[in-house]
């Protein structure tokens, strides 16, 4: 009876270190979800929820990345006439979200610094899930510097470009799954052989365009270069277009998705707007609205990864590294060429996928720095300096959730 006690208390400590993170952060999200909405804090969230009573009211058409609304209407209980419902709803779904984003987070840390191929951040050893739990945490809250240190009519948040949003339903929504296509692109461009992740990264592929379709963008033009590189050492053709199918398949969806969008009106749009929108080509245009000084907003949002890369030129070679940071410059490319015309030009909705890709190039310079801490531990010098440039990041994350209570607006 005392065996099965103790086993019985084993199984239950396991179980709290493996999700006790993951539940505390659902609730700290779900809770700062919840009380944007009580305090009527202007953000995307509340229009994003009463588009899915004007879906269900047939006022609107169903939207064309549907998958967010649809979870709104799940976790409403289809009692999407009542705001509390929808205030619940909405908080729930993005709070889970936030967790997701940090399990896989913290999982992937386990996988990478352990060296494992499990999934768990307990099969690493006690000093592999302190990192990644420490870490984990420092991405969920890392956030731009603020370009109103040294602008006066700077913003906290617009014209930087942060590894991550509070505001945006649909960005805070799609975090997890582009993590995962992210990840799953790497390993599959080190093993493009492996026949099967190419069944999971159509899947995700069509996930992230079902949510939001931004990070496609940056994906569709930078894996399959990757993909071409390291196929041709294998001098075969068949292998390379097998590992293009998700992206044929992205290809499809998006020209689906953009139809749908500016050609037949399946958005949010016609809620506030009247007006079709189309693409336009102007450089800078939308970045030069919101910045004061767009190199500095540049090195006020990436100055964590590009001190690691001035401090460690060597790793300049790293796939994990040179990936992360090529969808992150395509990113800003699309953010920096192309724009909305019509009603809602300056809504910057080609900026997105650049949040994504800074997520995921912190990510994968955390997990780099983490692994040179086991190498030479804390002491080493460049560590120290690395680990002050995130503290700044995670600093200025810490002061911004707040400020947006206390400002009552997100910018």
């Amino acid at each position: 009876m005392r065996l099965r006690d103790k086993k019985t208390e084993t199984s239950m400590k396991r179980l709290l270190l493996l999700w006790y993170p993951e539940f505390l952060v659902f609730v700290l999200s779900a809770c700062f979800f919840g009380l944007l909405w009580m305090l009527e804090i202007k953000t995307d969230i509340q229009p994003h929820a009463f588009y899915v009573r004007d879906v269900v009211g047939n006022r609107v058409p169903l939207p064309a990345n549907f998958l967010y609304y649809l979870m709104v209407y799940f976790f409403s209980f289809a009692q999407v006439e009542s705001w509390q419902h929808l205030c619940f709803a909405s908080a729930v779904v993005l709070g889970f979200s936030v967790a997701a984003k940090f399990a896989i987070t913290r999982r992937l840390f386990s996988w990478g610094l352990g060296g494992h191929r499990g999934f768990s951040p307990l099969a690493g050893g006690c000093r592999v899930y302190l990192l990644s739990l420490l870490f984990s945490l420092a991405l969920l809250i890392a956030f731009s510097l603020p370009m109103r240190l040294f602008y006066a009519e700077g913003y906290f948040y617009l014209g930087q470009i942060p590894p991550n949003v509070w505001h945006n339903s649909t960005t805070i929504f799609l975090m997890p799954f582009a993590l995962l296509l992210f990840w799953n692109s790497y390993l599959q461009i080190n093993d493009p052989s492996n026949m099967k992740r190419i069944y999971v990264l159509a899947i995700l592929s069509a996930l992230n365009i079902f949510v939001k379709p931004s990070f496609i963008f940056a994906f569709v033009a930078v894996y399959p270069l990757y993909m071409f590189t390291k196929t041709l050492k294998k001098s075969t053709v068949r292998l390379f277009m097998a590992n293009m199918a998700p992206v044929f398949l992205a290809g499809i969806l998006t020209v689906l998705m953009y139809l749908l969008i500016y050609s037949f009106s399946f958005g949010t749009i016609n809620v506030v707007h009247v007006g079709k929108s189309g693409v336009g080509i102007r450089p800078f245009l939308v970045w030069q609205r919101f910045s004061p000084n767009i190199l500095l907003s540049v090195v006020l949002s990436v100055l964590f990864p590009a001190a690691y890369i001035l401090l460690r030129p060597q790793e300049r070679r790293e796939l994990l590294l040179r990936y992360a940071w090529a969808l992150y410059a395509v990113a800003m490319l699309i953010f920096i060429l192309f724009d909305e015309t019509g009603p809602r030009a300056f809504h910057g909705n080609f900026f997105w996928q650049t949040v994504v890709c800074s997520y995921t190039l912190f990510f994968s310079t955390c997990l780099r720095l983490g692994k040179n801490i086991q190498a030479t531990g804390w002491r080493d010098w460049k560590n120290l300096l690395l680990l002050l440039c995130l503290g700044a990041h995670i600093i200025s994350g810490m002061v911004y959730l707040p400020s947006i209570v206390l400002r009552q607006t997100f910018l």
